[in-house]
């Protein structure tokens, strides 16, 4: 079996010069405070990844290697002499120009970057715990990513033109607008009109799909790529894996 790795985003908001960086740079550039992307609940750390890790080590045993992305951060109760675990910092896969950044898309779509990260991986939030034991096959099939996507509204199958985009749009949050966007995506370079956001749990990826997205499209993402901030022109990374469906 080839190796599966795992990487999780992570930040301490309650550290001073992450929430001294937040407040300058947001000043700084002029960011509209929302409670959705900038509120303190979003930074908020209560020691989540601890027993994500720990699900991890009882439930899915097999994975090869865990990677902690961080802001010149580290949990303090991790134990970085372990072998099985990487803190990988910013700096080795975000450009200088853009860091800090509290935009955590420009992180995710950067993670096929880190350095010695297997070609199959899985992506997890610190809130999200696997609750019982998994096999790789849950994940993936044969080398192909499974992907675990919801309908987000009851009465709304599929968006059928760029003109009722435009009218749901208008009243949607900062984090429904990302997906939106990827549907906008979706449409444009794939004709597909169904509607679909990802669940909210641990999600597997190649790097070559990855790879493969910001060869093609970048222009497409430079604003997500760029931005040190959330903001309504964001993309959601449910194009990685929804592209290679369609």
């Amino acid at each position: 079996m080839k190796p599966i790795d795992i990487v999780y985003l992570w930040c301490d908001g309650s550290d001073g010069r992450f929430s001294a960086d937040k407040k300058k740079y947001s000043m700084q550039e002029k960011v509209v405070f929302d409670e959705e992307v900038l509120g303190e609940k979003r930074f908020s750390v209560n020691d989540e990844l601890k027993y994500s890790l720990r699900s991890l080590e009882k439930n899915a045993p097999w994975l090869n290697h865990v990677f902690i992305v961080t802001d010149r951060q580290c949990p303090a109760w991790l134990n970085r002499a372990y072998e099985k675990v990487t803190v990988v910092d910013h700096s080795q896969i975000l450009p200088p120009e853009i860091i800090p950044t509290f935009n955590s898309l420009a992180i995710e779509y950067r993670m096929h970057l880190i350095p010695g990260l297997s070609e199959k991986f899985l992506y997890a939030n610190d809130d999200m715990f696997f609750g019982e034991k998994v096999t790789p096959e849950f994940f993936f099939k044969e080398e192909k990513p499974i992907v675990r996507v919801r309908r987000p509204y009851t009465n709304i199958k599929e968006i059928a033109s760029v003109e009722q985009f435009n009218e749901l749009f208008k009243s949607e949050s900062a984090w429904m607008k990302t997906n939106l966007h990827a549907w906008r995506f979706l449409y444009t370079y794939y004709n597909q009109k169904d509607f679909y956001t990802l669940h909210h749990n641990i999600d597997a990826y190649t790097k070559s799909d990855f790879a493969y997205i910001l060869d093609n499209y970048t222009d497409d993402l430079l604003h997500t790529l760029n931005n040190r901030f959330r903001d309504e022109n964001i993309i959601s990374r449910a194009i990685i894996g929804l592209s290679s469906v369609y």
